[in-house]
């Protein structure tokens, strides 16, 4: 299938380029060459892309980690300027992109920031998580979005996996923003489940960013140290 599609990769219109690479993405097949491929087909025709089509072809670029600086640079233009075309999950899963592949763009985390807020009821636990992971990865600072973010989350977070629960939290700690409320829900959400059902690295990350935010949390503090023996092994240095 790869090797036809770059045969026939100008018959492509954007529906096809955007699912030819979400198909892949889904598998967790790399075809180099046939991304680049897709990547500079898509570049020509990037205006013609829907805020799905656009969202999508991210995603799958950034799931399987393959590089296409020059498309990321078309999309963050068109994006930007489109914003309030995508939908609360469009917008998660583009900016998670961007920041998987450590892409960055500026002008579209700002038109992000801006626009989400106006929509964050909206947004389900993945998205919230997500955002807010992508912007601390890239070391964007957004305080009225992870205001929102903060708001929405705490009234929500039974919705939270243990691994959403973590991320949330890395992100706030990462970009040093405070919000005793949503801490302090992360920390009932936490000692409530099941530890077990955190991974390791989600045990640490979350313990982690309580620390660097000075934020006691005894109850979920106690839990993981509980739990924690019974798994030490599975920690990495």
């Amino acid at each position: 299938i790869a090797e036809a599609t770059q045969v026939r990769i100008n018959e492509f219109n954007p529906l096809g380029l955007a699912n030819i690479a979400g198909a892949f993405a889904t598998l967790n097949h790399a075809a180099p060459s046939m991304f680049d491929d897709v990547a500079s087909a898509a570049q020509v025709r990037i205006k013609e892309f829907s805020s799905h089509q656009l969202a999508k072809l991210a995603w799958a670029f950034a799931t399987l980690n393959q590089q296409a600086e020059s498309l990321f640079d078309a999309i963050a233009s068109v994006a930007k300027v489109r914003i309030k075309e995508f939908s609360p999950h469009q917008l998660a899963k583009l900016a998670w992109s961007f920041a998987t592949l450590n892409q960055e763009a500026e002008s579209l985390f700002d038109a992000v920031a801006r626009f989400s807020p106006e929509c964050i009821d909206d947004f389900n636990s993945q998205d919230l998580s997500r955002t807010a992971w992508a912007f601390a990865a890239l070391s964007y600072d957004a305080p009225a979005l992870f205001d929102a973010i903060a708001t929405t989350s705490q009234g929500r977070i039974r919705e939270f996996s243990p691994h959403q629960l973590a991320d949330t939290a890395w992100a706030f700690a990462t970009l040093n923003h405070e919000a005793p409320s949503l801490f302090d829900a992360i920390a009932r959400r936490a000692a409530l489940m099941r530890i077990h059902d955190f991974s390791p690295q989600a045990i640490s990350q979350t313990a982690v960013a309580f620390a660097m935010l000075n934020h006691e949390a005894k109850s979920m503090f106690d839990a993981i140290a509980k739990a924690a023996p019974a798994c030490i092994g599975d920690f990495n240095p």
